[in-house]
């Protein structure tokens, strides 16, 4: 739920600040930005959400190959997010475009598998409750604080110039990392289990 947490905080880092990032660092008129952004923050995590669906048909919410394939899809977005703050020219804004094209696609993709692996390992009687309790958090502790986050950054890091820091870029753009992190430590620990498991049934 952390690592999920961490991409719903990245998301809507993307989509409140990208338009703001893009005017005021990149300095690209406002009405080529509108129209870009616009049709990317549509099409992607769209595109992504319904090729997640016979991904999801295919490997289950709670096989073996759930979180290894969140893993690959999670270092993709990692991947494509990376490079977003090197770019810095208004010849480059197609390639930045790009690269939120693709972070949002995949994570788009990701989204759905990772709240359905949550809600596999929830008892049915507490389904309702749990899926409530989900989307609690990732208000909470993603969509919710992000904005501000970025904010606060560039005012800390960028001062005078805060409006064109490229620091909550930063610092945005690389939280995938713990993302990928917190996925690697939920894989280590799904092994640990099925060796414990497989342990005891030996004995």
């Amino acid at each position: 739920m952390l690592a999920t947490c961490v991409l719903f905080y990245v998301i809507s880092g993307i989509l409140f600040w990208s338009t703001d990032y893009f005017v005021s660092v990149i300095k690209v008129p406002k009405d080529e930005v509108t129209v870009a952004f616009g049709l990317t923050s549509i099409t992607a995590p769209v595109f992504g959400a319904i090729v997640s669906i016979p991904l999801e048909n295919k490997i289950g919410f709670n096989s073996k190959a759930t979180l290894p394939c969140c893993l690959v899809i999670a270092a993709v977005c990692y991947a494509a997010a990376f490079f977003i703050p090197f770019y810095s020219t208004r010849d480059e804004f197609y390639a930045i475009i790009a690269h939120i094209w693709f972070l949002l696609f995949f994570g788009g993709m990701l989204l759905p598998i990772t709240n359905g692996r949550i809600l596999s390992i929830v008892p049915k009687e507490y389904s309702a409750h749990g899926q409530s309790l989900c989307y609690a958090c990732f208000n909470l502790f993603g969509w919710l604080p992000s904005p501000f986050i970025y904010g606060a950054i560039c005012n800390a890091y960028g001062g005078k110039d805060a409006d064109t820091s490229k620091a909550g870029m930063w610092a945005l753009t690389q939280s995938i990392l713990v993302a990928l992190i917190l996925l690697c430590l939920a894989q280590f620990g799904s092994i640990l289990k099925n060796c414990c498991t497989n342990q005891n049934d030996y004995a």
